[in-house]
């Protein structure tokens, strides 16, 4: 527990540092590193069971799919640029580089990978509105799920919510930690109210954090259940008390494209 509290303290540390330090470009770069080393964990597990995934195929696919979704109209290029170029080359690739037997099987795997990508991409939306602070609330509201889900069922566990899966999920952490994010995420809107965007209510911050916490629970629990099929306890080693680094993440695959749907439809879309 203690190497799980002073890894997340270094973690919340790092991120505000280096949104501090590089804003918006900051951000997207800890997305791009987020994103590329989650996928990589994940290539690993699945050859780890068999797979044959084309893992720098798939890496590159993924840095074009997170920075051309966030830098192409810069440019004036069509923000789905980026993720078509890098579908087409993960296509091109495997069947230039992979026998007719394994096409389907590298396919598969590569685009497992991908698809990580894809759900994280739905943090760059929020990121191109200017304001870090709508990023920066839905990964809040998603780790406190998990931070209130630990500690409320540490002390009143008592029911299994999903005994396969995660043996040391309870109902009465999974309630408190949707408690804790719909508290952290009503502080957070008060903190920030002269920097958030009139239509972020504290009514609005109170009822999005509920979905949103749902769906970083459903997320972890798909992460147990990717990990248990392939035969591994953790995706990494990287972070003491936590695992890997799609260990920490993992409840984004969800919580993002929920995250930005309620905002878009709250705030008129982006």
């Amino acid at each position: 527990m203690k190497q799980r509290i002073a890894s997340t303290l270094l973690l919340w540390a790092g991120l505000i540092g280096l949104l501090l330090l590089f804003g918006i470009h900051g951000a997207v770069l800890l997305l791009l590193a987020a994103t590329l080393l989650s996928q990589r964990e994940v290539y690993a597990m699945l050859r780890h069971n068999g797979g044959l995934p084309l893992e720098w195929t798939g890496l590159t696919a993924g840095a074009l799919l997170i920075l051309g979704s966030f830098y192409s109209p810069w440019i004036g290029i069509h923000a789905l640029t980026g993720p078509f170029l890098g579908l087409i080359l993960v296509i091109v690739v495997i069947l230039l580089m992979t026998p007719t037997e394994e096409v389907v099987p590298s396919f598969t795997a590569t685009l497992a990978g991908l698809a990580i990508a894809a759900l994280f991409a739905a943090f760059v939306p929020l990121l191109q509105t200017g304001s870090l602070l709508l990023a920066v609330w839905v990964i809040a509201v998603a780790k406190f799920t998990d931070v209130g889900a630990l500690l409320i069922g540490l002390r009143f566990g008592r029911t299994a919510f999903a005994p396969v899966l995660s043996p040391k999920k309870t109902w009465e952490g999974v309630v408190g930690g949707i408690v804790v994010a719909a508290i952290v995420s009503v502080l957070f809107a008060l903190i920030f109210r002269a920097h958030l965007p009139p239509g972020f209510t504290l009514i609005f911050a109170l009822w999005a954090a509920v979905p949103i916490a749902i769906a970083g629970i459903a997320s972890d629990l798909f992460e147990s259940a990717f990990k248990r099929s392939v035969k591994v306890k953790d995706s990494g080693k990287i972070l003491p008390g936590i695992g890997g680094i799609f260990d920490l993440t993992d409840s984004f695959l969800l919580a993002a494209p929920v995250g930005y749907l309620l905002l878009a439809s709250r705030l008129g879309g982006f």
